[in-house]
């Protein structure tokens, strides 16, 4: 569904497609009353002129062909095989595009991944997954260069790129590990800042549906200027955004949960009432709406997550971007770059609950209806002597004397409740993070540059989680006696109560005793680059134009922690947190070495326009994974002006990261929408049965035809790193053709 974002001061406002949000144009007297103030700052925020004729050539040389992204050869005057997409700052206004993540997942060589319209599963971070392959599986580069990671697996995050100084974004499909190293299987995306950007340029923008609700605003203020006669150029950009929240619930499409597996109305068995599972007759079933028996083999009042859940996660940041370079002389030039980018990004998902564990409860516990208690005795098979013994006590294990009790039952169930009361769980993510660049430049020759450069940046990452239950106080509060106290003694805790209907969870303080505990994970890195290139041609060839190249070296290095709090690394610990969050550390480094050709085979023949070669190799050695080759050969063939063939063949490689390396073997949560063991689908098929046993599924559970759907479609899954774990390796080739109108009709 089109959105038509409200426009930011001076731009104009385009429809874009956005997860079926309508977006509508209002003007405020803000926007009336500062218009002309920005356009007259837009005025003087054009870079100086060139000083004399041969620079203004060389400039429109510069602009004929974007050669960056995909070599490390950058000739004008050669197109190579790689194919670039070009995404344009004009665009980017026009579209009013806040983050870098918005405008690359339309693009047709990349799927969505994480981003503002992630709510559950959302980690603080926005990433790009190009082709499809995984998010980390491509580079994200500033300037040709690495940029910091977020986390563990070395991905970049896309909000920390300040788009206000970002003159065009490259974005590079297919093998790339042979210009810029492993992980650009898939491909690369080079943003590229304004060079030489003098004035001062001020945007302010604001941005709400046509419903009144997630409000964007945004605003950057840039300056910039040239000195000593254009040789030296700085600029300095500030820019903050802060985005509410759209729930789900707000919008008639989102407010009912949809089944992704049969499209019929879903939700989820950690429910109100509470759904139980075993001991009583028929295995399971639904606490009945009065609430004083459960109806046996009953589930017919899914919980409905949606209405809590949101399509657009609050965001706000705060940016720096700094850059400088000064000319000493034609032979040296020095630069410098810095960023600083501190964001918080808030995740708000459905209340939690006791979910799919089991609990042992007390039968005499004043929680339990009398009717329920009765159905766990006959779920235990108890006498009724038994049962009323056990119901009617007034202690708990032990008698007054010390002395065990004998009329003492503990009922090992689940009773999955959805605990509404206790509110949303919520995480915050507080990311911040620093990447700083030096280095020098210049000529060797008259057809010869070099640049060398050095990389550091670090980033943090803080996630705090509210609203969730702690297993061992909800443990605590289910072992309760008649006379309304918990059976530990231990302070402030108080009955809860899974088995009450809509607003009768327990008192404040049993609320409290359970979900007001907080968590806390820190990722924290750190990359180390240098870099040093040599680009230039031979001064001959086949053709006219003589062969390029370009040769250099590469070390890197990059460090990785997560560290959790006791409770969110022990699994089970936290419930409904999607499983345990245990401490990584580890780190590796790389050496580089890399060379390029383009060769010319020849030009303006009476056959065809030009026909040029593309080479390259890189051999790195990695401190964990070992040594690699990686290579590419391409070749672009220019049959008339304006009707090219290009194609290339590239081995590339993507070395483990520190996740993947490192990490402890846990279990959290995956997807599955249907599990094949659920129902009655294993009653009566012996081969089936038998598999779901195999896999861990209790014989009674399974024959019973008990097993129930996922809840919410997720399942438990177990992954670990692996420190003996080597490269990966991709063939990748790319083929295609490009044209010029213009040129064509040129031609006529």
């Amino acid at each position: 569904m089109a959105i038509d974002q409200q426009p930011g001061i001076g731009h104009i406002g385009l429809p874009l497609q956005n997860k079926g949000l309508d977006y509508m144009r209002k003007y405020s007297n803000l926007k009336a009353s500062v218009a002309p103030m920005v356009l007259g700052l837009a005025m003087v925020s054009t870079p100086v002129l060139a000083q004399d004729q041969d620079v203004q050539d060389a400039d429109a040389a510069d602009e004929s062909v974007i050669v960056v992204t995909g070599s490390r050869i950058s000739n004008p005057n050669l197109e190579l095989s790689s194919p670039v997409g070009v995404v344009t700052s004009e665009e980017l206004e026009l579209r009013q595009t806040n983050t870098a993540e918005q405008f690359l997942r339309e693009l047709p060589s990349a799927i969505p991944s994480t981003g503002s319209a992630v709510n559950n599963g959302n980690g603080g971070s926005s990433f790009v997954n190009l082709r499809g392959i995984g998010s980390q599986r491509n580079l994200v580069l500033l300037d040709g260069r690495r940029f910091v990671p977020a986390d563990t697996t070395g991905r970049v995050d896309l909000n920390s790129i300040p788009l206000a100084v970002i003159e065009r974004t490259d974005v590079l499909t297919g093998g790339a590990t042979t210009t810029y190293g492993a992980d650009a299987i898939s491909g690369v995306v080079n943003f590229v800042t304004k060079r030489d950007f003098a004035g001062v340029e001020l945007n302010v923008g604001s941005q709400i549906t046509e419903q009144g609700d997630g409000n964007v605003f945004r605003t950057d203020l840039t300056i910039g200027a040239n000195f000593d006669d254009g040789r030296g150029n700085v600029v300095l950009s500030v820019g903050y955004q802060d985005q509410d929240p759209i729930f789900q619930g707000d919008r008639s499409f989102g407010e009912f949960n949809v089944s992704s597996f049969s499209g019929n109305a879903g939700g989820s068995s950690n429910a109100i009432p509470a759904v139980i599972v075993g001991p009583i007759p028929g295995g399971f079933g639904q606490i009945s709406p009065d609430g004083t028996v459960v109806q046996s083999g009953v589930f017919d009042r899914p919980f409905n997550f949606n209405p809590f859940n949101i399509f657009l996660t609050p965001f706000e940041r705060f940016n720096i971007y700094s850059s400088g370079r000064y000319e000493i002389n034609e032979n040296v030039e020095l630069f410098s770059q810095a960023v600083f980018s501190k964001q918080t990004v808030n995740t708000i998902i459905a209340p939690g609950g006791s979910f799919f564990n089991n609990y042992d409860i007390n039968l005499n516990n004043p929680t339990i209806p009398i009717g329920i208690a009765n159905q766990f005795c006959a779920g235990l098979g108890l006498t009724a002597a038994a049962c009323t013994a056990g119901i009617n006590t007034p202690f708990g294990p032990t008698l007054a004397d010390g002395s065990v009790n004998p009329d003492f039952v503990n009922v090992n169930t689940q009773v999955r409740r959805r605990t509404i009361e206790a509110g949303t769980r919520q995480s915050a993510f507080t990311s911040t993070l620093f990447n700083i660049v030096v280095g020098a430049r210049g000529a060797i020759t008259d057809n010869i540059s070099y640049e060398v450069s050095g990389t550091y940046g670090e980033s943090e990452r803080i996630q705090t989680q509210t609203g969730f239950a702690r297993r061992s106080r909800l443990d605590d509060s289910l072992q309760a006696l008649p006379n309304g106290t918990c059976i530990s003694g231990n302070a402030g805790c108080a009955p809860i109560n899974l088995f009450g209907l809509e607003g009768n969870l327990g008192t404040q303080d049993a609320i409290d005793y359970v979900f007001n505990l907080t968590q806390q994970v820190i990722t924290r890195t750190s990359i180390a680059t240098v870099n040093g290139t040599v680009v230039g041609d031979l001064g001959f060839g086949f053709s006219e134009t003589p062969i390029q190249f370009a040769v250099g070296g590469e070390y890197r290095s990059f460090e990785a922690t997560r560290n959790s709090d006791s409770a969110s690394q022990t699994p089970g610990a936290v419930v409904g947190a999607g499983g345990a969050a245990p401490d990584i550390a580890g780190s590796y480094d790389v050496y580089d070495a890399f060379g390029e050709l383009s060769i010319p085979i020849f030009e303006g023949e009476s056959f065809a326009e030009s026909l040029t070669l593309d080479l390259g190799a890189r051999y790195s050695d990695y401190s964990t994974a070992g040594t690699k080759f990686t290579w590419k050969a391409g070749g672009t063939w220019e049959v008339i002006p304006g009707l090219t063939f290009r194609g290339n063949y590239q081995r590339s490689s993507r070395a483990p990261n520190i996740g993947e390396l490192f990490a402890p073997v846990s279990t959290g949560l995956s997807n599955l929408a249907n599990d094949p063991c659920q129902g009655a689908a294993p009653v009566g098929n012996a081969t089936l049965a038998a598999v779901c046993i195999a896999q861990g599924a209790p014989a009674g559970v399974v024959n019973a035809g008990t097993i129930l759907p996922p809840a919410a479609g997720q399942i438990n899954i177990t992954t670990g790193g692996n420190p003996n774990l080597s490269t990966e390796q991709a063939n990748t080739w790319t083929i295609g053709t490009a044209s010029s109108l213009t040129q064509f009709q040129a031609c006529r």
